[in-house]
């Protein structure tokens, strides 16, 4: 994606209803399951928690069936925690960049 292209405001957000349903309820792990359409795409989002130490993260699953033509999906997640560089999968092979610049 070029700089130009990240720079932009996004045209639209995933929105519609959202459906919400819990897809484990048990003594060692719990998890929901949100599920979004827009414009023929699919958008499903798993979060789950488990008991013991792997409850010391929040666990993101995601399936994305993406057919919306000519836009591209930036899924956001707003933490008080900052990096100055992040590691970039590029098919090929990965990748170490600053987070905020060209």
């Amino acid at each position: 994606m070029d700089w130009s292209d990240q720079r932009k405001p996004p045209r639209a957000y995933v929105s519609g209803p959202a459906t919400v349903r819990v897809v484990e309820n048990g003594p060692v792990r719990v998890a929901v399951e949100v599920t979004c359409e827009t414009e023929d795409s699919k958008y499903v989002q798993t979060v789950s928690l488990a008991a013991g130490d792997p409850g010391n993260r929040v666990v993101f699953r995601d399936a994305i069936d993406w057919k919306t033509k000519e836009a591209a999906l930036k899924a956001t997640f707003p933490l008080t925690a900052a990096n100055p560089e992040a590691t970039y999968n590029w098919g090929l092979g990965t990748i170490e960049r600053g987070t905020n610049d060209r």
